[in-house]
């Protein structure tokens, strides 16, 4: 789930988990699932018996996995560097939904082995355009009863060789490739008039830009 720029897993995702020891993979690819009920994850994943061991993981899993994994390296960055590199955003374009847009969200982290419990922490590795178009807000002021901000977004939004995905803020967000020129543009429409918007960006891994269109 998404809480402003924060990323949390809920039940049903799934990561995937991988060990080396002694310079070789020993566990590969291993499926994790989340489980809210034991707040943990529950897979095939097995302790290694050295305690020189080092865990990687990376989000969303994938059964066949393009890249290869590089298991001299220090780093999660490093480790899935090939992965990284081969890792392939929708080519129409589509992003609209949460789903869609959270399998494609590709973040990787190294593990920290304590007292019997693994942990991870994960970073994104793509880069994230966030637009806010104009749009009419109801601020609810009942006593009674507490009633979140209603948002309509603006009329006949369009986006240009991408649909992204709107939040229940009114904003759209969607994953680009890092360190790669990307234009963002497209439009919309108020009292019958069509408003267009552009920009150019270049985004390193895991960091975010955000447009306010019109103010």
């Amino acid at each position: 789930t998404e809480e402003n720029l924060a990323t949390s897993f809920t039940g049903g995702d799934v990561i995937g988990v991988f060990t080396v020891v002694d310079g070789q993979v020993s566990q590969s690819n291993v499926s994790m699932l989340r489980n809210d009920e034991i707040d943990g994850w529950v897979g095939q994943l097995h302790k290694e018996a050295s305690p020189d061991a080092r865990y990687f993981a990376y989000y969303p899993w994938r059964e066949t996995l393009n890249g290869h994994v590089n298991p001299a390296a220090e780093t999660a960055e490093e480790f899935f560097s090939g992965v990284i590199a081969a890792w392939e955003l929708p080519a129409d374009g589509n992003q609209s939904t949460h789903n869609i847009y959270s399998s494609y969200d590709l973040m990787v982290g190294s593990g920290t082995l304590s007292a019997d419990k693994l942990s991870f922490s994960m970073h994104h590795q793509m880069g994230l355009v966030i637009v806010q178009l104009p749009a009419v807000r109801y601020s609810f002021t009942n006593t009674d009863i507490t009633l979140k901000d209603y948002i309509i977004p603006a009329g006949g939004a369009y986006f240009n060789g991408v649909k992204p995905c709107m939040l229940l803020d009114g904003s759209y967000r969607y994953l680009v490739r890092p360190e790669t020129e990307h234009a963002v543009s497209g439009g919309y429409f108020k009292e019958g008039v069509e408003h267009g918007f552009s920009a150019s960006v270049t985004l390193q891994p895991g960091h975010y830009k955000k447009y306010m269109v019109d103010g």
